[in-house]
């Protein structure tokens, strides 16, 4: 026992439910760089293991949306109807799905009654779409926002009643002309800006890092292959493109669906990556439909049509329920 004390940390919690007395032991194999390993701090240090494994018990293991046999496209009606919805998120830790949009708030809806049960203004935001980050190392969820400039903000703050101006994280000094989809690679944070390109920011303080010029960028996403699937909505070409990194640790594009080859879709907009069934969903914002591809061929599996002025695309890991954020009146879509 001893030798496995020198080289791991060990921890121990006990969860009682009812009478019943359960006891979880966590291994942590990785040694703690910032601090020595025989130290009191460093052997009583369990908060990043109990984040882990919060995250993996609140994270579904996954059914996918019912894309042969959906029957109906219903629309939620309780929010504003001077809100145009940008962004769509499920929070599973929160039972909760949150919205972003045009007026500077964030919408959290209860996920069984799809009712509104928060409201949060956010100070200084224009329009906005994000990216969750749900319980980091640090035990704290995280948002990053697309406005005039890349925000972070403390999420469980903001839910937790905070002001915008507390739970502020950083603020980058980029300033985004038009910037739309927004997602997280590694240690990165990626931003699609209509008018620059593909920008890239270190997450942990906002830093600017690179930019990769090209027109009318939409939506981007990353699969656990460490892919990259990106939407162009530019006049010259629409497409759906997939990029690989090569060992520089530089995108290299591997496939691409246009437009003009297919005429599947007018304005791709938002990405949504099925792991389960490798599918992209993309949201086709002025033809108003959904575009079901199969990753690896690219190949249409199917559209999803009836839509109006769809945005971004979310699926409820655990019944396959699909939302859908529109800019008609802020109506969110539930396709299930």
């Amino acid at each position: 026992m001893s030798s496995l004390d020198s080289s791991s940390s060990l921890s121990e919690r006990k969860l009682n439910k009812q009478e019943d007395c359960s006891k979880i032991i966590l291994f942590d194999f990785v040694c703690n760089s910032q601090s020595s390993l025989h130290s009191d701090k460093a052997r009583n240090d369990h908060h990043q293991l109990l984040s882990l494994l919060k995250k993996k018990i609140s994270t579904p293991k996954g059914v996918s949306f019912p894309l042969a046999t959906y029957s109906s496209i219903d629309a939620v009606q309780s929010l504003p109807t001077d809100f145009f919805s940008y962004e769509v998120k499920i929070l599973y830790k929160y039972n909760a799905i949150l919205l972003g949009g045009n007026n500077k708030t964030f919408y959290l809806l209860d996920i069984d009654t799809r009712k509104v049960k928060q409201i949060i203004a956010v100070e200084g935001l224009r329009g906005n779409c994000f990216h969750v980050e749900e319980c980091a190392i640090d035990g704290q969820d995280y948002i990053y926002v697309t406005s005039c400039n890349l925000i972070k903000y403390n999420l469980t703050m903001l839910i937790q009643g905070k002001s915008s101006h507390e739970c502020l994280v950083w603020r980058s000094d980029y300033q985004l002309p038009n910037s739309w989809g927004v997602a997280n690679f590694k240690n990165d944070v990626y931003v699609c800006d209509f008018e620059k390109g593909l920008l890239r920011f270190e997450k942990s303080n906002g830093k600017f890092i690179s930019l990769n010029r090209g027109n009318g960028m939409y939506g981007v996403a990353f699969t656990p292959e460490d892919e990259m699937i990106l939407s162009h909505a530019d006049h010259f070409e629409q497409r759906l493109e997939i990029h690989t990194m090569n060992q520089n640790g530089e995108w290299i594009l591997r496939n691409v669906k246009k437009n003009s080859e297919t005429n599947i879709f007018m304005d791709p907009y938002s990405i949504f990556y099925e792991p389960i069934t490798q599918y992209i969903y993309v949201s086709d914002c002025t033809n108003g439909k959904i575009v079901v591809l199969d990753k690896l061929s690219l190949n249409v599996v199917k559209n999803i049509e009836g839509l109006s002025m769809n945005y971004a695309i979310g699926v409820d890991k655990r019944n396959g329920n699909l939302y859908v954020c529109t800019g008609n009146g802020g109506t969110l879509h539930w396709i299930h």
